[in-house]
């Protein structure tokens, strides 16, 4: 199984010819507010912002300064950020992330502001026999949220994507922006009851078939085939990645 998670526009600009091109079949888990208002999700938007700032420092909500000189300050002030936002779903998410954008003076430029698939790509992949499912709306971790929002996620993704591909929604992707768990028990069996038939978590490891079905495992990407390869070798040996 190869999967995809978010919705990135180069899905379907590069990814998908190659998949045609060997006949692999693939999963995109589609976060559905992003794509619906054309916007990256949040981590793409403020890593951007840590980034490119020019600000020589930074002070957070707690009054915490952080200095931003050098590229190790900026990673280490993004992942703290990381950890607050991934709490964060909907409106209050969009909210903590515009703030930072504007104290930082570091928007994501318009030009480059679209890089999401568009509905009509997405229902594409679908009719040329890809899954599509959800990877929620705004992608908070799920397991850091309050039973209500989580719910939220879950099934306003299912029902905006149903509603643009007409047609069931059956499988989901758990995000993991930041901390750590980011599914639980609870949170496998609200899927169910929602109507997910599989989820797939990034949890390193193989899928096997008497696995929960819930709570699937992958083997993560690399930025290379060497590193793909050893990831493979790893998971084929039952050691973590």
């Amino acid at each position: 199984m190869v999967t995809f998670d978010d919705g990135y526009a180069d899905n379907y600009a590069v990814a998908l010819a190659i998949l045609r091109e060997i006949g692999v079949p693939a999963t995109f888990y589609v976060t559905a507010d992003c794509v619906q208002r054309q916007r990256l999700p949040w981590p793409s938007r403020l890593r951007y912002a840590f980034s490119s700032t020019k600000a020589a420092s930074w002070s957070d909500a707690e009054g915490t300064r952080w200095l931003l000189g050098a590229s190790q300050n900026r990673e280490q002030a993004f992942d703290a950020t990381c950890a607050v936002c991934c709490k964060l779903a909907g409106e209050a998410q969009e909210k903590f992330v515009t703030t930072i954008e504007k104290e930082l003076d570091a928007e994501l430029p318009q030009s480059n502001a679209i890089r999401m698939m568009s509905w009509d790509q997405i229902r594409d992949l679908a009719g040329q026999g890809h899954i599509v499912g959800s990877h929620t709306m705004t992608h908070p971790n799920i397991a850091q949220l309050s039973p209500e929002t989580a719910r939220t996620e879950l099934t306003e993704s299912k029902r905006l994507l149903e509603e643009q591909l007409k047609r069931r929604v059956a499988h989901f992707s758990y995000p993991c922006p930041a901390l750590s768990p980011h599914w639980t028990e609870g949170t496998a069996e609200e899927t169910r009851r929602i109507g997910y038939d599989t989820a797939v978590t990034t949890d390193s490891g193989l899928a096997r078939r008497h696995d929960n079905p819930l709570r699937l495992r992958r083997i993560p990407p690399s930025k290379s085939v060497e590193g793909l390869r050893w990831n493979l070798e790893c998971a084929f040996a039952g050691r973590k990645v």
